[in-house]
């Protein structure tokens, strides 16, 4: 595999993390009260965030600036609310909000007694006009492929151990790649990736990866530089 590569390891235990009785919050980069010289954004990826709900809870967020904020649950329904989009998504598939400047979104946990597991992933973006909606994928059926939620933006993929794959890269001059772990093992561009540990790799034209373990799943974003 290829090894000369520009990157940073964002390692799950060295995570930034902000914790209240109801809420918890794992950061991969800057967010909120949480800074670290380190932690700086990604291009464009501004946030990247893991977090865990309690039942009857809402988390609010807002916006400084333009952003498009990604929703994935992990474990649980979650209920989305802000000016732009209103909705319920559930594990399997992804809200994508355009969240304009000076704006709020709000996200409820709505079982009363069970925690949920959700990324929240933040972009900034010249404006709002980009897409939004839900987009639904199934791991299981296509397994041992990777399904584009965003076309030449996101993806994700579940894999069998020894599963390989690459992400060719478009405008590889401007762009980056952030890939996390959800599940399993993984060695991206001959780096030791496990369960919820961030790549960022930048002047790459493809991402070499493969899997490690079975049923290992692995998101990728394309990010701007």
């Amino acid at each position: 595999m290829i090894t000369q590569t520009k990157a940073t390891i964002y390692l799950s235990d060295k995570r930034g993390c902000t914790q209240q009785d109801w809420f918890r919050s794992y950061h991969t980069f800057n967010s909120g009260v949480y800074f670290e010289e380190s932690r700086k954004p990604f291009g464009n990826l501004r946030e990247f965030n893991d977090d865990t709900l309690k039942g009857g809870c809402t988390v609010s967020k807002y916006s400084e600036e333009h952003s498009c904020v990604l929703l994935m649950p992990v474990v649980g329904t979650l209920n989305y609310s802000a000016e732009t989009a209103t909705g319920a998504i559930e594990p399997g598939q992804v809200a994508v909000i355009s969240l304009p400047k000076q704006t709020r979104l709000d996200i409820t946990n709505p079982y009363q007694e069970e925690l949920i597991n959700f990324l929240q992933i933040r972009l900034s973006v010249p404006d709002t006009d980009g897409p939004s909606g839900i987009v639904e994928f199934d791991l299981d059926a296509q397994h041992g492929n990777r399904i584009p939620f965003l076309p030449a933006f996101a993806s994700i993929g579940k894999y069998k151990g020894r599963g390989e794959d690459v992400l060719f890269v478009k405008d590889a001059a401007d762009s980056g790649v952030f890939v996390f772990v959800l599940e399993g093992a993984f060695e991206v561009q001959n780096r030791l990736l496990h369960p919820r540990d961030g790549l960022a790799l930048w002047q790459v034209s493809e991402v070499e990866y493969e899997a490690l373990s079975n049923d290992a799943i692995i998101l990728l974003l394309q990010v701007k530089l």
